[in-house]
């Protein structure tokens, strides 16, 4: 009996050792999951503050530099100060100038062709794909004499032009495609301009002659010419000796110019 007792105390006291031994275990385990979410909520909270330092000092930056480059909702870099290149290039091509040229002249580009004029028939003449020029002393710049068998000329006379002086003396054709649409208004001598053109008889009545100051001999000698110019208007002080002798309006004054009508001119 006593020996059984002992066999039983020893089991008891073996259980009770174990169950000891594993509530210790738990309690470490327990606590080093404590510990480890520990450390997990101050390394998030480290990175927090980090994050929030971070947008501080850029948020500083952007202030101190309001120039900084950014990005778009495309995820392109711009200025702030700097719009999108597209935008950017459509300023620039509105903003195009005709260029001034730097040499002091240049000849007429020609090629051949053929017209046909109102009735259908065909001519034969030469075309002005770019037009020459030169340049005088004080810097203005005129049209180089066209050749006689020129039919057609680029319908946009440059900008930088001020000088159609003896263009089209003694020209062969009768009509000269493009001359028509030119911007005259800048144009201040035309002398001679059309001067022994005897089969020239076109109209350009819409051209703006309010800058000329010279049309001396313009339409002299110019035979077949019968248009009507009274819509043009010159200035009081502008030069019209023989203005138009020998041509095809000179005893018709009511196609004049309006201010050279009752002004007594060698026709």
């Amino acid at each position: 009996m006593k020996k059984l007792l002992s066999v039983l105390s020893s089991a008891l006291l073996a259980i009770s050792t174990s169950i000891f031994l594993i509530a210790c275990k738990s309690k470490d385990t327990s606590d080093q999951q404590v510990n480890k979410t520990n450390d997990t909520h101050k390394e998030i909270d480290h990175k927090d503050e980090s994050k929030n330092n971070s947008d501080k000092d850029r948020d500083k930056n952007s202030k101190d530099n309001p120039t900084r480059s950014n990005k778009n909702s495309n995820g392109n870099d711009f200025g702030k100060d700097k719009p999108p290149k597209d935008q950017s290039d459509q300023k620039l091509n509105d903003d195009v100038v005709e260029a001034i040229p730097e040499e002091n002249e240049t000849d007429h580009e020609l090629r051949d062709i053929t017209l046909k004029d109102n009735s259908g028939k065909e001519i034969k003449g030469r075309e002005i794909t770019k037009l020459g020029f030169y340049k005088t002393k004080d810097g203005k710049f005129g049209l180089q004499q066209v050749q006689p068998d020129v039919i057609k000329v680029p319908s946009k006379l440059p900008s930088y032009f001020t000088i159609l002086k003896g263009a089209f003396y003694r020209s062969e054709s009768s009509y000269i495609q493009g001359i028509e649409s030119w911007d005259t208004s800048r144009i201040t001598d035309m002398n001679a301009l059309f001067e022994d053109a005897e089969n020239f008889n076109q109209d350009i009545s819409k051209w703006d002659v309010s800058s000329v100051q010279d049309i001396e001999d313009m339409f002299k000698g110019a035979k077949s010419f019968n248009q009507n110019l009274s819509s043009w208007t010159f200035k009081d002080s502008v030069k019209h000796k023989d203005f138009a002798k020998s041509s095809g309006i000179v005893n018709n004054k009511e196609k004049w110019p309006k201010n050279l009508k009752k002004t007594i001119i060698n026709v």
